[in-house]
């Protein structure tokens, strides 16, 4: 079972009811900083970013992902709201919680609401 630090779950509901804002996480203090950029600046660490996941299923969840900006947008985390809170990903009661099998779950397509500059995993269209 994996619990969710209340403070962070305190983010997630900060972005999810302002999804134009992104929190940047800073290694060394532990802190976020909110800002209202509009895009993630590339190179800059580690943000929370809110978004939508769309599950194998076709399902759509309300989600915060914790996203690399240094490593092109590589996903370090992935929360999902659902009716018992705030999970994330990678909790083994997921499938039970949303109702659905392992398979239908992953793998998942994500959409940020705030873009990244540099998004190897959707490149923007020329």
């Amino acid at each position: 079972m994996t619990e969710i630090d209340p403070d962070l779950v305190k983010c997630f509901n900060l972005l999810a009811s302002s999804s134009s804002f992104v929190i940047r996480l800073d290694v060394k203090s532990q802190k976020g900083t909110v800002s209202n950029p509009s895009s993630v600046p590339e190179n800059d660490g580690d943000y929370l970013v809110h978004g939508t996941t769309k599950l194998a299923s076709g399902t759509e969840l309300e989600s915060v992902f914790c996203v690399d900006t240094d490593s092109g947008g590589d996903l370090a985390a992935v929360y999902w709201q659902t009716k018992k809170g705030w999970m994330n990903s990678q909790d083994a009661r997921l499938p039970a919680v949303l109702g659905v099998e392992r398979h239908e779950i992953f793998p998942f397509g994500w959409k940020f609401s705030v873009p990244l500059e540099n998004d190897t995993f959707h490149p923007a269209k020329l």
